[in-house]
């Protein structure tokens, strides 16, 4: 064990292994069968002492905003990881109409349903647990505040920069009361 623990990732003599470090032994107590979780995403979780894991294979998301690539993005990597659907069951936009974008799945094309509000695609898609936001900083806030009222969402990932520390401290608060994990905003 103590050689695990060396100076080996830039560990410069502390005694508390690197980030590094631990997804490493984590992902390889996985590979070996020696944690209680679903896989490596799980066991890296529990090695940086998360209490729940912010995604699993199962993970089903919302993606707020009119963001195709990066949705294509999401459901290649789904495809190529083996998933046996895609990741991304919806999305919303509330400057368009409800209406079906196309994507790829494989070779194969999918319509993926938007929605013009949030509350019609929660309640379409109750298995959908994260909510990827692409919301602007102008509304970034006021979107997630909205997600934060849908017991079915665990996980909110902000990619808005730029909205003010008190609203994200306030975002923080209110997700941290509904134990509800938010990564971002950067």
């Amino acid at each position: 064990a103590a050689a695990k623990h060396s100076r080996v990732g830039g560990n410069s003599g502390n005694s508390s292994p690197t980030i590094s470090q631990r997804n490493s032994e984590a992902n390889l107590e996985a590979a070996e069968g020696r944690t209680s979780m679903n896989g490596p995403v799980e066991a890296v979780a529990a090695a940086a002492g998360s209490a729940k894991p912010l995604f699993t294979r199962h993970t089903r998301a919302i993606v707020w905003g009119m963001q195709s690539r990066a949705v294509q993005g999401m459901m290649d990597f789904d495809y190529v990881c083996s998933r046996s659907k895609p990741s991304v069951v919806a999305m919303c936009y509330p400057l368009t109409g409800d209406h079906k974008q196309k994507f790829y799945w494989g070779h194969k094309e999918v319509l993926v349903p938007v929605y013009k509000n949030m509350d019609d695609a929660m309640k379409k898609h109750p298995e959908a647990d994260v909510l990827v936001s692409f919301a602007s900083l102008r509304s970034a806030y006021e979107s997630t505040v909205e997600a934060l009222n849908y017991p079915q969402v665990r996980t909110i990932a902000i990619i808005a920069e730029g909205i003010p520390e008190n609203l994200t401290r306030k975002l923080v608060k209110m997700a941290h009361e509904k134990n509800v994990s938010i990564i971002g905003p950067a």
